[in-house]
This record gives structure tokens, C-alpha cells and sequence, in this order.
């Protein structure tokens, strides 16, 4: 299982409730940068043998400054209300990222080379 929560300032950010509540997150996210965590649990079998993989990724993510009708029209997309932070960043969001520092996997929600390397790890563990 994986999920991801985004966090500015020391504030976690959830997915938002409302129209409202994007505009408010995207308002405090634009113009600056902020951290996506995800955290992964995994169970590897194998032969009998079970690994627990538990790790948590973070990546950067720096939005340009947005004017409140562009935070506005995303808003009326209806895509922030089912993400972490009020923004997708794999869709119409996109235009809207100035720069990722890590894995931009991690941002859209599993971080799939981090587990890969995990796996390797266990294996040769």
C-alpha cells in the first residue's frame, strides 16, 4: 500500500473538502515550494519467506506564482478534490510546476523505482 501526503510549512495537506478549500491550498502553495511525502508498505514473498518493506520518499515540488482566476479555473476542474494539496500534477496542473527536485513518481503517488531498489535490497539482504 502506498499514499501521499503533501506538506508546506510544516502544515500536512490533505485532499480538499470543497471548491474553497482547493483555492486555499493552492493559494498557499503557489509562488513556493513544498515537500510530497509518500510512505509504502510492502510485503515480499518469496520461497516461504516473507520481507516487510516500509520506507517514506520525499520530493520537492516548486509551484510558479498563479493568479487567483488560474486557481480559480483549476478549481472548477473538479481534479484537486481527490488529491493530496488540491493539485494533480500529472494533469492540467502541470503547466503550473516550476521545478521537482526528486522522483516526480513519488509526486503522482508511488515512487515505483524506490520500491524496485527495495526489493533488490531484500533480495540481496
Amino acid at each position: 500500500g502506498a499514499d501521499t501526503i503533501v506538506v508546506h510549512k510544516g502544515k500536512i495537506m490533505g485532499k480538499p473538502a470543497n471548491r474553497q478549500e482547493a483555492i486555499s491550498m493552492l493559494s498557499a502553495l503557489q509562488g513556493d515550494t513544498h515537500s510530497v511525502f509518500t510512505g509504502v508498505c510492502a510485503v515480499r514473498k518469496e520461497w516461504g519467506n516473507e520481507q516487510e518493506i516500509i520506507f517514506a520518499e520525499e520530493t520537492k515540488v516548486s509551484i510558479y506564482e498563479m493568479q487567483m482566476w488560474e486557481m480559480e479555473e483549476y478549481a472548477d476542474t473538479l481534479e484537486p478534490m481527490d488529491k493530496a494539496g488540491g493539485y494533480g500534477i500529472q494533469g492540467i496542473f502541470a503547466k503550473y510546476i516550476r521545478c521537482i527536485q526528486g522522483d516526480y513518481n513519488n509526486v503522482v503517488g508511488l515512487p515505483v523505482s524506490r520500491i524496485y531498489r527495495e526489493i533488490l535490497r531484500t533480495r540481496q539482504g
